[in-house]
């Protein structure tokens, strides 16, 4: 009796991880990055052992720090622009602060997938791979809509999409120069290729996760990207004045500055903690003013 015989991923042969990797490269060529991002996102589900799900694994998240950074850029064009609106059209100026708040939602939702992919990375031997692959990169000019936008003037639907598209493909071609050194002159040129620098990817996701604590701490987020500028020391052993090195430095004693003073026991409420001569609302871990070198006490009732 005939019939098809179905296997599971993990049954079939080594070519088979090839097959999702290279419809997601294609849409990659394509300029269809939604599409891209969900191959990718197949492939290194599917084959997590595999160097075709490592890849994917890679792929996917420049897509995502790309996403995070363009969006957040694009509300705050939106707010820009409604700021601009406020004093001319109430009802425009709304609109353009809930574009802000969409694209702000789409920055939160790339932060979360950041925030998934990371410890996956971390969990990589390595990540220096040497890759090779073409972007469609139409669409990138936008720059009359964004000067619109900039002086409050309503942008419709359709020229919305352009400058979304265009805002993505000028952080992406920006990050992949970055990950490859790439000279400016080459991010407009295909193919994109070269060896994946592993301490540039770590302070770029670590960097992120920082910067998104800080509006809205979470302990996982505060640990990822520990663990993220850990890898960048532990990349760099051998070379103590890297740059790469020296920014993870950076943010490391950020985080511990903070631990710290959040540690701290506050001696008063800010507001009640003054300086005598003139009434001025001092720094509460203060002893004494740094104007006129009074000792520093609350504030009388």
């Amino acid at each position: 009796m005939g019939g098809f015989i179905l296997t599971h991923p993990s049954m079939a042969g080594p070519s088979s991880a090839a097959e999702p990797l290279r419809h997601g490269k294609e849409a990659l060529e394509a300029g269809k990055f939604d599409e891209a991002e969900r191959w990718f996102r197949i492939t290194r589900r599917d084959f997590p052992k595999n160097t075709e799900g490592t890849e994917a694994l890679v792929q996917e998240t420049f897509l995502l720090v790309s996403r995070e950074l363009s969006s957040l850029k694009l509300a705050s064009l939106w707010r820009e622009g409604a700021n601009w609106a406020e004093s001319v059209e109430k009802s425009s100026a709304s609109a353009q602060q809930k574009k802000a708040k969409a694209y702000e939602s789409k920055a939160l939702e790339a932060i979360g997938g950041i925030r998934d992919i990371t410890p996956k990375l971390l969990g990589l031997s390595s990540v220096a791979l040497s890759l090779n692959f073409n972007v469609g990169m139409e669409g990138l000019e936008a720059d009359d809509i964004r000067n619109r936008l900039k002086k409050g003037e309503w942008v419709e639907e359709d020229d919305a999409s352009r400058l979304e598209r265009a805002e993505f493909l000028a952080n992406y071609l920006g990050f992949l120069a970055t990950i490859f050194d790439h000279l400016d002159d080459r991010m407009f040129n295909n193919p994109h290729e070269g060896k994946v620098r592993a301490p540039v990817l770590f302070n770029s996701l670590g960097t992120r996760l920082y910067i998104a604590n800080q509006k809205k701490p979470t302990t996982e987020q505060s640990r990822l990207a520990k663990r993220c500028f850990d890898r960048v020391l532990e990349l760099t052993s051998g070379t103590p004045y890297d740059k790469q090195r020296q920014e993870a430095l950076d943010f490391l004693a950020k985080m511990d500055a903070k631990k710290s003073a959040a540690a701290t026991p506050v001696k008063a409420a800010a507001k009640d903690w003054v300086c005598p001569v003139d009434g001025k609302t001092m720094d509460p871990n203060w002893k004494f003013c740094p104007f006129h070198g009074a000792k520093l006490g609350k504030k009388k009732k």
